[in-house]
């Protein structure tokens, strides 16, 4: 597999859920860094808020396993995932609103790059992730097709 390192911005980045149709297909692949490592994950849905106090682009991204190490659980993972959609249709419009559902991290681009954050009272906060430098890789990459 072979990943986009460079900084790409939320429009190039496809997501499982088309807003547009409220469908989720679960697929499109991401790599992500979280809690110290790197992480094969799938994007679950992307936004951008225009103006207020979360004006911004954001990616869910629910990680699945370790880069280093597949795992089993993977598919039972994004199943469950897939049947608390079914169950509650707007959970990702709760998302946007700072509902985060369980395991799923949230990515919000500001300066250049994607880092984690947290919702807090009425607004998403970054997290305690320091800052990529200009010449580390993005924390959230594109899956190449080959």
């Amino acid at each position: 597999m072979r990943f986009d390192e460079t900084v790409v911005k939320v429009d190039d980045h496809n997501a499982a859920y088309d807003s547009t149709t409220g469908e989720m297909k679960i697929g499109p692949t991401c790599k992500v860094f979280h809690n110290a490592s790197w992480y094969i994950g799938v994007s679950l849905h992307k936004w951008t808020h225009s103006e207020g106090p979360t004006k911004g682009a954001y990616i869910a991204v629910l990680p699945l396993h370790c880069i280093d190490e597949a795992s089993p659980e993977d598919s039972q993972k994004l199943d469950d995932l897939k049947a608390r959609f079914e169950t509650i249709p707007d959970m990702f419009t709760q998302t946007e609103q700072g509902v985060i559902p369980m395991r799923v991290i949230v990515y919000k681009f500001s300066v250049n790059v994607w880092r984690p954050v947290v919702f807090k009272k009425t607004k998403w906060a970054f997290d305690s992730t320091p800052k990529p430098n200009k010449d580390e890789p993005s924390f959230v990459q594109r899956l190449l097709i080959e």
